[in-house]
């Protein structure tokens, strides 16, 4: 084997492997260890020969990828987050969304728990007059039970109506009883049933014990139906 042309093919690979790690190239001397040693065996100068184009092959890698990065960003940043456009940038949000809204239904509620059913009024009656079915719930209760205000069916049942016709079943077993007892209206037995029917529908448990009573004992115009009356206790005991 011809080991001065080995030797320098390994001091050009040497000077390509320096100039990738940055180092200056420098000059062999007779006191440099060689890269190939005459004194090891023929496989041993194979695998040496063989590690070090692995390392060549490496070195040279990055450089490529180095290289080809460092251009991307000198040619505009393509690689980069691209820049917020000035349809990205969120618009601040109206005035009208960061002023306080009020008190809500809750404040309401923990107001009237406590006692303080002058300040639930205040909060609930603005709320249910713009459609809050629970704050038109709560309203209903006050006048119905004289909380806070004089005791008056007529206006529970005004404030318990629209939030039944939207489907609040505690407000629809209220308009039931009134119907059915002629309190603040008329006497209605068919209003009243009406009302119950659908309170027990949307889950109202007095409703549905009301009801499986009706069926099983023949009242409020209802016919004698032992099945129904199972189906509406035992509707009564499950939680919906």
């Amino acid at each position: 084997m011809n080991f001065a042309a080995h030797d320098m093919r390994m001091n050009v690979k040497e000077a390509l492997i320096k100039s990738v790690r940055g180092e200056p190239a420098e000059p062999r001397t007779d006191e440099s260890p060689a890269i190939y040693d005459i004194s090891r065996s023929p496989f041993d100068k194979l695998r040496a020969n063989e590690r070090l184009n692995q390392s060549f092959l490496k070195q040279t890698a990055i450089a490529v990828v180095l290289w080809v990065a460092s251009s991307l960003v000198l040619a505009g940043g393509v690689a980069s987050t691209p820049p917020t456009t000035s349809a990205q940038v969120s618009a601040p949000a109206p005035a009208s969304a960061q002023a306080s809204v009020g008190p809500g239904y809750e404040a309401g509620s923990a107001a009237y728990d406590a006692g303080d059913y002058d300040k639930a009024r205040r909060i609930w009656q603005p709320l249910a007059e713009k459609g809050d079915v629970r704050a038109q719930r709560g309203m209903g209760k006050m006048y119905e039970k004289g909380r806070g205000v004089e005791r008056d069916f007529a206006t529970a049942l005004k404030w318990y109506r629209p939030a039944a016709e939207k489907g609040d079943a505690e407000s629809q077993y209220r308009l039931s009883v009134g119907y059915g007892y002629g309190m603040g209206v008329k006497k209605d037995e068919a209003k009243a049933m009406e009302w119950l029917r659908k309170a027990a529908e949307n889950g109202q448990k007095r409703a549905q014990r009301s009801l499986a009573k009706g069926y099983e004992d023949g009242l409020n115009g209802l016919p004698r139906d032992p099945e129904k009356a199972k189906y509406w206790y035992d509707r009564s005991k499950t939680r919906e």
